[in-house]
């Protein structure tokens, strides 16, 4: 009885186990009924990964003709030799023809012994031992102390004889010789007070005047000889040379007092003889004593003024003694820039190619009388131009300097690289379109490529290396968001299957950044990470028989290769 019911309990284990079995089994295909509706979901994959990226435009033109310069002389003269010859080919630099160069020549001559004389000036003011110049500045450096003490003694001398003169001088002035009951400089004012207005106002006009003039005289004397007595010949320079400055003006002043003073008397004289009034004979003294000051103070004078422009002059000797060195060392190097003009102008007697390539055609033969500007060959050179009609929108991108790879027409399989050298600034309106014109700079000597032939262009406007990207069918957007669907459980090998394969979980969504972009792949700027698995497509069995070509299964999505550069 124990034995039949262990049998019934080992029975109904295999049943329990075979009807869980069967329910996971439905759910599971429940499941994948409810997640895809009636047919499989299958997802075409692929990696994101590093490669060089290159963004580039495409436009259509011709070959410029403009490959031909006419080559110009720069001089001119009789032609007396000339070496082109049409449709030879020349390198650059060879020349084409020889002018008569008598003229520059001689001009050369000329700047190469205003060289050779520069060069001994220099030398003569260096020295053979090159102490020319140290001799030079101890020679200046006595000079300029010597001429200080000559500044010295000629204010010593000043002061010798201004104390006694400004005495004299007061004297004249204020004592009463002419009339005891007034000073000397009153009476000559009043010889004319009795007479008509005008001569008594100018009378009193030069008494005040005159008075006026000692008291200043009296002020910058005082100054000037409180310095002096506090100066010695061993003061500092500055101070002797404002020294010298100070007793000059205080000089000065008293000369301008005397002959104030003067011109007040010799107008009261002349007015008394005039009016036949007896003159005294003092009068004729106090002339005489002021022409004498006069003479002293112009002596004081001159003598103050040649001292203090030998100061000056030593000093600017002193300071020159590096300079006139320096000066002979810069007209040696104006002359060596003077003949090496001149050498460069007597070589524009020689007529060179600018640049490689054939002659096409010599308008000058020898003998012949060329004027500068004249063209003397034709050179049609290797480099050519080809002209590329772009869009607004393409030569937005445009700019000069970026690289270009070029195919023509007439001869497929020809192709140049070029570089843009310019673009037009302004575009060409035609039937509501407005295009503009870039300039291809290429080199090419294949004679098949001929001006006016059909050429297109693919420009590159923008290039990186080393970017992720992942295809362009990858990028999704949504609300003005982009993402990528990533397929975290993809099998090894699922990656090569252009069929597409199932997933056990459906692919999650990464928001991402993107970069350039090319018409097959985008940059991934942020968002997604390298060796990521995206989505670049999505199918089911009854969208995918349409969508795969059958004799090219591959066509479902080509996946660049590694390494690959994406172009338009």
């Amino acid at each position: 009885m124990f034995k039949k019911i262990r049998h019934f309990a080992k029975k109904h284990k295999v049943y329990s186990g075979i009807i869980v079995a069967a329910v996971l089994a439905g759910g599971y295909f429940g499941y994948q009924k409810l997640w895809n509706g009636s047919a499989e979901t299958r997802y075409v994959l692929t990696e994101a990964r590093r490669a060089p990226l290159a963004v580039s435009v495409s436009g259509s033109g011709q070959v410029s003709p403009g490959n031909q310069v006419e080559v110009k002389a720069k001089a001119s003269g009789e032609a007396l030799s000339v070496y082109a010859v049409a449709g030879k080919f020349v390198q650059v630099g060879a020349s084409l023809a020889t002018l008569d160069a008598s003229d520059a020549d001689k001009s050369v001559r000329d700047a190469e012994l205003a060289l050779q004389n520069a060069k001994i000036a220099y030398e003569k003011v260096k020295g053979p031992d090159g102490a020319a110049v140290p001799r030079l500045k101890e020679q200046a450096a006595a000079d300029l102390a010597r001429a200080y003490d000559d500044g010295f003694n000629s204010v010593a001398n000043a002061f010798i004889d201004l104390p006694s003169l400004l005495t004299n001088f007061e004297n004249l002035l204020t004592d009463e010789t002419l009339d005891k009951s007034q000073e000397n400089i009153s009476w000559y004012a009043n010889q004319i007070l009795q007479s008509e207005e005008t001569a008594r106002r100018t009378a009193e006009s030069l008494r005040d005047a005159a008075r006026a003039g000692y008291e200043a005289a009296e002020g910058t004397f005082d100054d000037a000889f409180l310095a002096y007595q506090n100066a010695t010949r061993a003061s500092s320079r500055a101070s002797l040379e404002a020294l010298i400055a100070e007793t000059y003006e205080a000089v000065k002043t008293t000369a301008d007092a005397v002959k104030t003073m003067g011109n007040y008397i010799d107008f009261t004289r002349d007015f008394m003889e005039n009016k036949k009034y007896a003159i005294p004979v003092a009068v004729g003294t106090h002339q005489s004593s002021l022409n004498s000051y006069t003479g002293t103070l112009n002596g004081h004078l001159t003598k103050l003024l040649s001292g203090g422009d030998s100061i000056v002059d030593a000093k600017d000797a002193y300071t020159d003694a590096d300079l006139d060195l320096e000066s002979q060392a810069l007209s040696v190097r104006q002359k060596e820039n003077s003949l090496a003009d001149a050498k460069e102008k007597r070589d524009d007697y020689t007529v060179r190619a600018p640049f490689s390539g054939i002659v096409a055609k010599v308008d000058v033969d020898q003998g012949d009388d060329v004027s500068s500007g004249m063209v003397v060959a034709t050179l049609i050179t290797t480099r050519k131009i080809a002209e590329i009609s772009l869009n607004e929108v393409d030569a937005a991108r445009v700019s000069l300097g970026q690289k270009a790879s070029l195919s023509f027409d007439a001869a497929s399989d020809v192709k140049a690289d070029g570089v843009v050298s310019e673009v037009d600034t302004v575009g060409t309106m035609s039937q509501g379109v407005v295009s503009y014109i870039a300039k291809i700079s290429f080199a090419l000597t294949d004679s098949r490529i001929k001006p006016g032939m059909s050429v297109t262009a693919e420009i590159v406007t923008d290039a990186k290396d080393g970017v992720l990207v992942v295809p362009n069918s990858a990028i999704k957007t949504m609300n003005g968001r982009s993402f990528v669907e990533v397929a975290d459980d993809a099998q090894e090998g699922a990656l090569r299957n252009p069929t597409g394969v199932a997933l056990l979980l459906p692919p999650r969504r990464a928001a991402v950044e993107t970069g350039l972009a090319d018409d097959e792949v985008t940059e991934i700027l942020s968002g997604l990470n390298e060796g990521e698995t995206v989505v670049v497509r999505t199918l089911t069995d009854e969208a995918s028989t349409p969508a795969v070509n059958n004799n090219n299964p591959t066509n479902a999505f080509r996946v660049p290769s590694q390494g690959g550069t994406f172009r338009r």
